[in-house]
């Protein structure tokens, strides 16, 4: 049966491994409360985050994610009484540097009006979010940079300390460079913070009920094509402690679990995906507040740059490995790639119905039996 193949395959090709992870983070598993999940007595669900509405309202190709305890928006779409994502555009004034180089609203967060921002971040939920008392998925997008200096110093982020640095040099010509690179990372962090943990507590504010959280925090920055260094630094670490009112203003964390090609069907997936969820259950442990945050993974359903779908072994390895430590669920994320033509939207549907969503239900089946039995139906298993 599809239980029985579930169990088998499930057990055989992680516990092993899950195991020994659950004696290093087993403190931090089995909380006592914890934020009630999107589906009554459904300790661990999928969520829907795919750009789908086209193959239902323009090819006419609907896929059942209901019968596999995904949670979904009506007509698949991104914004709904299930699942919303505010992206960078979409909630107040979030300051950053475009591709052109060019600012807006601001460019670094010193410069930006937060004022403004947070009045439009008003209209912004009021808009998306109407009704008072959402209790879904409320996922905060906000990629360009990172509250850490130190996340900033490579590639796309470099810019933001480079005009951090300008911002200063030009106030005080005189000071000596070290010490203008001390304080404009003072002042980066200082606004970086302002931003996130002020946006955090109006919306949690205005919809407390939400899942409110930002996606990719915390990181774990283990991203090791090798496969031979998995767990997060203590520098890492030390850094996500450093952000720690973050997690604590959070009413839910969205880690990334994204599955490169270089990941496919290799043990190295298993562990690149437990030690993301293991830091995020690390600092969820730390949080001031005594109810438990759930943990919702971000899984991609094509390996990262492609248009290739996981295979069965690594959905378990990264939606099963999720699912044993302790995660409340995993999100689900697809571009229109997935529905840019008929046939692309037929083999969505056949991957959800016939690979991925009878094992989320296995999962998540699982889960409740679990949760259940060990702990009379409250909290993580």
């Amino acid at each position: 049966s599809l239980k029985l193949c579930f169990n088998v395959a499930f057990y055989l090709q992680t516990l092993r491994y899950v195991v020994f992870l659950c004696f290093s983070c087993s403190r931090h598993i089995g909380f006592n409360n914890i934020w009630q999940p999107p589906l009554p007595d459904r300790p661990f669900i999928g969520v829907w985050n795919v750009d789908s509405n086209r193959c239902l309202t323009k090819y006419n190709v609907p896929i059942d994610l209901s019968s596999f305890d995904i949670i979904h928006n009506p007509n698949e779409e991104y914004v709904g009484n299930q699942m919303v994502i505010f992206y960078a555009a979409l909630l107040g004034l979030y300051p950053k540097y475009g591709t052109d180089g060019l600012a807006v609203n601001g460019g670094i967060p010193q410069n930006g009006n937060i004022s403004a921002h947070y009045e439009k971040c008003v209209d912004d939920i009021m808009a998306r979010i109407p009704d008072s008392n959402y209790n879904g998925i409320a996922v905060i997008d906000w990629e360009a940079w990172r509250p850490k200096w130190e996340r900033n110093g490579w590639g796309s982020g470099l810019i933001y300390q480079n005009k951090s640095i300008e911002k200063v040099k030009k106030e005080h010509p005189s000071w000596p460079l070290n010490k203008v690179k001390a304080q404009a990372k003072i002042e980066f962090e200082e606004a970086a913070k302002s931003y996130m943990l002020g946006t955090l507590n109006l919306a949690r504010l205005m919809r407390p009920k939400a899942h409110w959280g930002l996606y990719l925090f915390p990181d774990c920055y283990n991203y090791d094509k090798t496969g031979k260094r998995m767990t997060c630094t203590t520098k890492t670490i030390n850094m996500n402690n450093d952000i720690q009112w973050l997690f604590d203003a959070s009413n839910a964390l969205y880690p990334s679990t994204y599955l490169g090609l270089w990941f496919k069907n290799t043990n190295a997936s298993m562990e690149y995906v437990a030690n993301r969820v293991k830091e995020a259950l690390r600092v969820d442990f730390d949080r001031k507040n005594d109810i438990s945050a759930p943990v919702y993974v971000y899984n991609n359903i094509f390996y990262r740059k492609s248009s290739e779908f996981l295979t069965q072994k690594d959905i378990i390895h990264s939606s099963g490995t999720a699912a044993v430590l302790g995660a409340s669920g995993v999100v689900f994320w697809g571009d229109s790639i997935c529905s840019k033509t008929k046939e692309m939207c037929e083999n969505l549907k056949y991957y959800v119905e016939n690979i991925l969503g009878p094992y989320i239900k296995s999962a998540s089946d699982s889960a409740a039996m679990c949760s259940l039995n060990t702990c009379n139906g409250h909290g993580r298993c």
